[in-house]
């Protein structure tokens, strides 16, 4: 497998350049068995510029558990932070 992999969504479209986040929704993936338990250990970032490091400070969320169940959700509450970017990042 990759090491520490990452997924990043970009809300800037222009015009907005940044956002109020008020929580983050995450899904793990269905009907993939051999995927359960997989996403153990990950960091939320919000930010306004790309975050380059899993060490990199400023994470409003770490997740840490035996992973995630077949389309287990994990609803993360992160109190109106504003940022542009939004890094899911796997230890």
């Amino acid at each position: 497998g990759e090491l520490k992999p990452w997924w990043q969504v970009d809300l800037g479209n222009g015009t907005n350049t940044s956002f109020n986040i008020n929580s983050i929704e995450i899904k793990n993936r269905v009907g993939c068995p051999s995927c359960i338990g997989r996403a153990k250990n990950f960091r939320v970032f919000i930010s306004n510029s790309e975050v380059t490091s899993y060490d990199s400070p400023g994470y409003v969320y770490e997740h840490n558990s035996s992973g995630l169940t077949d389309g287990q959700i994990v609803t993360i509450p992160v109190n109106n932070i504003i940022g542009r970017y939004v890094r899911i990042w796997v230890n």
